[in-house]
């Protein structure tokens, strides 16, 4: 602790000078660490400190009272009389620095020693692990060890579970819905040469594409359509509301540019192949300043 100082709380918080030494008492040592939730066990755990039977024969701690003090005569000081008559003329305890630097690292061992404890406690309670049976450092760390990949175990265990749940539910799902737009395909074109992405898609075995790959693939195919003048009317799509339609050859080659490049997996090849070589059917071929 740092070198002790007057403070303005009073003489039971100031430098005491007794006997040609300086102390200070339990009541500032106790304000100043708070190694304890009050003065009375702060003077408890003086007491039963290790060193305080030898920093007390050595004249570090003093337990003065004032029957002390009234013996010493015309040689007790203002500041002496003072100091008890601020504690009610009770018995006060004297510390002086060598006292003072020992009862605090005393204090500091203690309290990391409890903590130290509690999460031993808390180890014992979350592993099940019955103090009573442990006999030694040794058999304590394999047996939190062995408690703690068995508890890993059982979580990632319970994590596989959850996880293989989540799976099948959106495999369901998957199927579900494959089989609405399955059922969309004749309604968005695909018997007249024509199909949206999304249809074609369906129809060479792609099960998943997203709103983004969707949006992307629209995007080349108009781009080529507007390139050969072809009409691209507009259906209602169930995932993106209205949305094009193109030649089946188109969105083929569309599709097979994205298999080519791994964006996409064509499962049925031989079906993008035939859409590759078909041709719309007559009605849908338009002029292209017609579509509104």
């Amino acid at each position: 602790m740092s070198e002790i100082t007057k403070t303005a709380k009073g003489p039971l918080y100031d430098v005491i000078d007794y006997q040609g030494k300086k102390y200070i008492t339990s009541h500032r040592l106790h304000e100043d660490i708070k190694p304890t939730s009050d003065l009375k066990s702060t003077n408890r755990a003086i007491r039963t400190a290790e060193t305080y039977k030898t920093l007390f024969e050595n004249g570090n701690i003093l337990e003065l009272s004032y029957e002390d003090v009234k013996a010493l005569g015309d040689r007790s000081s203002t500041d002496l009389v003072l100091l008890f008559s601020s504690n009610g003329y009770k018995p006060v305890v004297l510390i002086d620095p060598v006292a003072q630097k020992a009862l605090t690292h005393h204090f500091e061992e203690t309290a990391q020693q409890a903590v130290g404890d509690s999460k031993l406690a808390a180890a014992f309670a979350l592993f099940e692990v019955d103090p009573d049976e442990i006999l030694d450092d040794r058999t304590l760390m394999y047996s939190l060890r062995a408690f703690s990949k068995a508890k890993k175990a059982e979580k990632e265990a319970q994590q596989a579970k959850e996880l293989a749940i989540e799976a099948k539910l959106e495999a369901l799902a998957a199927q579900t819905r494959v089989g609405v737009l399955e059922g969309k395909v004749k309604e968005m074109g695909g018997d007249l040469g024509y199909s949206t992405i999304l249809g074609l898609a369906i129809r060479v075995g792609i099960k998943s594409l997203s709103r983004s790959q969707a949006s992307k693939y629209g995007k080349q195919a108009t781009a080529i359509c507007a390139e050969q003048n072809i009409y691209t009317p507009r259906v209602k799509d169930p995932r993106f509301g209205y949305v094009s339609e193109y030649p089946d050859a188109v969105v083929a080659s569309v599709l097979d540019k994205a298999h080519r490049a791994n964006e996409i997996t064509v499962p049925n090849l031989s079906a993008l192949k035939e859409a590759l070589n078909s041709e719309p059917g007559e009605g849908w071929q338009q002029p292209l300043e017609n579509d509104d």
